[in-house]
């Protein structure tokens, strides 16, 4: 497929980021969460509401890094909804 004229042709696995933690938030609660993971690791947005996803060097050390914050972190424990490592 030839691309019009003025675009330039790029493969969009080209910009994908690699991710392995899926982070969701509580309704409306997403750029708290975004601050609390990003003390923890590397997260951004998910492309879709409450979504986010994160790269770190070990997610089930994240995992036990997680349990221990909520423990202690109100922001955390109030937007934090679901936190899966992916493989």
């Amino acid at each position: 497929m030839k691309p019009l004229p003025g675009r330039r042709r790029c493969s969009h696995n080209a910009r994908v980021q690699p991710w392995n933690v899926l982070a969701t938030s509580f309704e409306g609660q997403r750029d708290q969460l975004l601050t609390a993971l990003r003390r923890l690791g590397n997260f951004r947005g998910g492309g879709y509401r409450n979504i986010l996803v994160g790269n770190v060097p070990d997610p089930q050390a994240l995992l036990d890094d997680v349990r221990t914050a909520l423990t202690t972190d109100r922001l955390l424990s109030t937007s934090l909804a679901k936190v899966v490592p992916i493989e």
